[in-house]
């Protein structure tokens, strides 16, 4: 936590993701997630009055955000660099000047940093292969392009969420092939296919709304579906140019956890029909020639099913020769 600014206001999400992309957070029991242990540090952290608490979530209570108290920050950024865990580089080095010529030397010493946006433009003098995560801090106002080319070995690479746009060259970032974990903003909404250059990566946060995804993001280590077990809330699009039976629409049935899917296509491709949905869907929304009405039957196995909606010409064929009606749940709420 020492590698955030001061006063600077912490995801919990994101520390959390971060604790387990650096391999900090021990599982022993294999029915308690790593997320549900890095909770309870975080919470036996605020317990001790060491890190403090900016917001809670309303649904849950759940920890939203917190931050460290300047004197504990002040501490924890000596013993980090003390240690050689972590350096504070705006801290080790208070001017520009120093850091631009001693900088690159100190690198080599130290597995982790947190680092400004400006530092880290230093194309020609800023390297390390030994440097393995990056906090990077960006400037407001202050926007050049930004390289991290030189971090043969960088893992972990997380910048902090800030309202302005600053340029990374993507290009770069997508050579980092032993990245596990990624936080950062696009210039536009559209990732590259580049990414899937990025096969060991794990955790994908883009600070943007709207984002679009490649098709090529199915090719990442051991395929999307694998790395993603616990997402709730999933739409995929496919475009005309880029849809074919190759993208694995059947391996949905993996996501135990899904409680809402939208699919929509723009494509005159049909699916093969028996691609089988997780049970735990709560909604279900198709856009565009999906599955044929003889198999609509399908959704007469999602138990927990209350909301479907069919757009577009979701399906096709003559009619819908429905089931029986209890195996739509209709007395646990009904189909809208």
């Amino acid at each position: 936590m020492a590698a955030f600014p001061c006063d600077y206001e912490i995801h919990a999400s994101e520390l959390i993701k971060l604790w387990i992309a650096e391999c900090f957070i021990e599982c022993g029991n294999e029915s308690i997630s790593a997320e549900m242990v890095a909770e309870k540090c975080l919470e036996d952290l605020i317990k001790q009055s060491l890190v403090l608490i900016s917001s809670r979530r309303k649904i849950d209570g759940k920890i939203k955000s917190c931050r460290l108290h300047s004197m504990v920050q002040d501490f924890c950024v000596r013993q980090a660099g003390e240690e050689k865990f972590l350096l504070h580089v705006m801290d080790y080095f208070p001017t520009p000047i120093f850091r631009k010529y001693f900088l690159p030397q100190v690198l080599q010493n130290h597995p982790r940093i947190s680092v400004s946006w400006h530092d880290l433009r230093l194309r020609n003098s800023t390297h390390s292969s030994c440097t393995t995560s990056i906090i990077c801090i960006p400037q407001r106002g202050y926007r050049p392009k930004c390289s991290v080319q030189n971090f043969t070995s960088l893992r972990v690479l997380h910048v902090l969420r800030r309202d302005d746009r600053s340029y990374w060259e993507l290009g770069q970032v997508f050579e980092l092939i032993n990245l596990t974990y990624l936080a950062f903003n696009i210039p536009d909404s559209i990732v590259p296919p580049a990414i899937a250059k990025l096969r060991n990566l794990q955790t994908l946060i883009i600070y943007r709304d709207g984002v679009h995804l490649p098709v090529e993001i199915w090719k990442l280590s051991g395929g999307m579906v694998e790395m993603i077990p616990n997402i709730n809330k999933l739409g995929i699009f496919y475009s005309e140019e880029k849809f074919d039976a190759s993208y694995h629409v059947d391996y949905l049935i993996n996501l135990v956890r899904l409680e809402k899917l939208k699919l929509e296509k723009h494509s005159s491709f049909v699916p093969r029909p028996n691609f089988v949905f997780p049970r735990s869907l709560k909604e279900l929304e198709l856009s565009g020639r999906w599955i044929s009405w003889s198999h609509m039957t399908i959704v007469g196995s999602l138990p927990n099913l209350q909301v479907l909606k069919l757009k577009k010409y979701a399906c096709y064929g003559e009619h819908w020769g429905t089931i029986d009606v209890e195996h739509w749940g209709i007395n646990d709420g009904g189909i809208s």
